[in-house]
């Protein structure tokens, strides 16, 4: 079965309601759609993004989607980089998401602190004035 094929069911059975919460349960779902969502076929991404919109419509299973590893990541790079429809398919789903989002982030680098400018480059802040000088 071809991964177009696997994710237009998927997406038949995710527009269902009654169908959204046992699919999340599934172990095999939620990574299969992370990795549908870096398909080469445009066609598959969009069909990913949808799927996963229509399962963050059930609110019990938005903290679980959050802690995916690797979906909220897909669905931010798509917000940016997709096609139109793309973008618009994954902020919908971002939306229903984000809630859970800062709570799941994948910890960021420690930041490099900003080394002190050296005297040459600081700002210049005159030690006397003319009137001082008088």
């Amino acid at each position: 079965m071809s991964a177009k094929a696997i994710v237009t069911k998927l997406k038949t059975l995710a527009a269902d309601p009654a169908n959204r919460t046992y699919i999340v349960k599934d172990q095999g779902c939620l990574p299969g759609l992370v990795v549908f969502m870096d398909d080469q076929d445009q066609d598959v991404v969009l069909l990913a993004l949808e799927v996963i919109y229509f399962l963050s419509l059930e609110t019990n299973n938005r903290e679980v989607m959050a802690q995916q590893e690797g979906l909220l990541k897909g669905v931010r790079k798509l917000m940016a980089t997709g096609k139109l429809k793309q973008k618009k398919v994954a902020i919908a789903a971002y939306t229903n998401l984000q809630a859970y989002a800062d709570k799941n982030e994948e910890p960021s680098s420690p930041s490099t602190p900003t080394p002190p400018l050296p005297p040459s480059a600081a700002p210049h802040t005159p030690t006397s004035t003319l009137a001082d000088r008088k």
